[in-house]
């Protein structure tokens, strides 16, 4: 093998190497997934709450029933807004069965909150002011639901799906002792 050709082989081996980094990065760039899977850029926030842990709310909000809803959101949430349809039959469904529902806000304009709560078909006396930064949950919409002693039994976050809706729906009737 003369020079000549051993040159043209490392050159080609180092076009191809460089062409196949061109690609690999372009791959890393534009997919989220390739991003977190090699470490690069923000890493997923693991859940603000997980089943077991204690809620860090008011105790008032769930102290007096063996288990309450915590619905965390906002009236100018549009995330709210579109899970509030679901929400307002899952909270007539728990009222049914005995099971309270709170509206915990971090919104200090308590009028429009109310209002708000009252489109969800929580009371008026059920609004909690959460003001930013005193809670660990950062964003909204987020449904917990909370036993007497303030231990949170089931949590979801985000705008439910239909499959959500339907296990949301089969816990708040398995937590009511009963299913219709």
């Amino acid at each position: 093998m003369t020079l000549e050709e051993l040159t043209r082989r490392g050159t080609s081996l180092i076009i191809v190497a460089c062409l196949a980094s061109l690609v690999l990065t372009g791959a890393v760039v534009v997919s989220a997934d390739l991003r977190r899977w090699v470490g690069i850029g923000p890493q997923p926030e693991p859940p603000a709450y997980t089943v077991g842990e204690a809620i860090d709310i008011d105790r008032s909000v769930y102290s007096d029933y063996p288990v309450t809803i915590v619905v965390f959101g906002r009236s100018t949430c549009p995330s709210c807004r579109r899970a509030g349809q679901f929400y307002r039959e899952l909270i007539a469904d728990a009222a049914t069965r005995g099971i309270p529902a709170w509206l915990a806000t971090p919104l200090s304009d308590m009028a429009t909150e109310t209002a708000y709560a009252v489109e969800l078909g929580v009371p008026e006396t059920h609004l909690l002011h959460t003001p930013p930064g005193s809670i660990k949950l950062r964003s909204v919409p987020a449904l917990a639901v909370v036993d007497q002693l303030g231990l949170i039994r089931h949590v979801w976050f985000s705008v439910p799906d239909a499959s959500t809706q339907t296990a949301m729906q089969a816990t708040i009737r398995a937590l009511s002792g009963h299913t219709p």
